[in-house]
């Protein structure tokens, strides 16, 4: 993984923990083990690290939930709950296996929703 996706993988991980108001580039440095230089290198501050946050994580999460939607043989019901299943991280396709790690940790939607 590269250091600019590792800096948003930490920062999304604190977030869901304390609240994105609630994390400081320190915290973000020291969990992601990055220099704060290199941080800074990559976003120009931490306002920066959510917008590409928003656009890896929602943004592009959206996408695919549209395409695996239009990919989905089913009445408009299963469609309703695969959608639903889908959005808390829940693949129904695959016995309800969680589909979200980041770092090695399983993303709990369900709680964070």
């Amino acid at each position: 993984m590269n250091t600019k996706n590792k800096i948003v993988e930490v920062t999304f991980l604190l977030s869901m923990e304390y609240g994105y108001d609630n994390v400081s580039i320190k915290q973000i440095k020291e969990k992601s083990e990055i220099a704060a230089s290199s941080i800074y290198h990559h976003y120009k501050n931490k306002d920066a690290i959510l917008s590409y946050m928003i656009q890896k994580y929602f943004v592009e999460k959206v996408t695919e939930l549209k395409k695996s939607c239009y990919e989905f043989e089913g009445s408009f019901i299963e469609k309703l709950r695969f959608i639903y299943y889908r959005s808390i991280g829940i693949d129904i396709q695959n016995n309800k296996k969680s589909i979200q790690i980041i770092n090695g940790e399983t993303i709990d939607y369900k709680n964070t929703i």
